[in-house]
């Protein structure tokens, strides 16, 4: 698919991790570093699928994720990423907005599971 995607993500090593496994499925994605840039860059190219980080420095996953859901005609599929993995995390970027979530350290498998749930979401 030619799928628009983005990795929010504030860590280098995070985000070259996720942006390789990305390339192993044959797919590319920008980067930004914080929530403002998500919310900019995603205003300016409609992303498909925005893979974010709940910390991160100057706006969180959490704000950047019910901004893009208040403002954004065009919605994208966005994936919570995080190190803090209780159902009351998981709970707190549901009820944000967000319609995935896996957990850091993150494996393929569950970057895998991501497009599944994009795909379903799409039928």
């Amino acid at each position: 698919q030619n799928l628009l995607i983005l990795i929010a993500e504030d860590n280098f090593v995070n985000q070259k991790v996720l942006e390789y496994m990305l390339q192993n499925l044959g797919l590319q994605a920008d980067l930004a570093a914080n929530g403002i840039e998500v919310v900019e860059m995603h205003n300016a190219n409609s992303y498909d699928l925005i893979f974010m980080d709940v910390q991160m420095p100057m706006m969180d996953g959490i704000q950047a994720c019910r901004t893009l859901r208040a403002q954004s005609e065009n919605q994208p599929y966005i994936v919570a990423m995080t190190a803090n993995h209780t159902n009351k995390d998981r709970d707190n970027c549901m009820e944000a907005g967000m319609n995935h979530f896996i957990s850091k350290p993150f494996v393929i498998e569950q970057v895998q599971s991501v497009f599944l749930g994009l795909k379903e979401s799409n039928s």
